[in-house]
């Protein structure tokens, strides 16, 4: 008599749920937290935001429009640049020998 019936039924369930939570739960927070680390380091790897102020935009322009100079420089003149490694390696095409051109090509081979 006391092994049927729908409260049995809802005990012997929730029992089950409960392990069944117990078991995952750890493995779901390790999951959890690898996730938010990556997601961490790649924000910090974005840098800050975009300025405020119209005049920081303006000089944060600058500095970007100077650094392209310089790897642009750079590529035809066939030196190493750590930045245009890292910005070849991410591109949707994979490889940054297979990205570069000109006088930095024909260093890498």
């Amino acid at each position: 008599p006391g092994l049927v019936g729908t409260p049995v039924l809802i005990d012997k369930l929730t029992k089950i749920l409960f392990r069944h939570i117990r078991r995952f739960l750890p493995e779901i927070k390790k999951e959890i937290h690898e996730k938010q680390r990556s997601v961490q380091a790649r924000l910090e790897e974005l840098g800050n935001g975009l300025p405020a102020e119209d005049y920081e935009r303006v000089q944060l322009m600058w500095t970007m429009v100077t650094d392209y100079c310089e790897m642009f420089k750079n590529t035809i003149r066939g030196k190493y640049d750590r930045k245009l490694q890292r910005y070849a390696a991410n591109l949707p095409g994979g490889s940054a020998g297979a990205s570069m051109s000109g006088g930095a090509r024909i260093r890498n081979i």
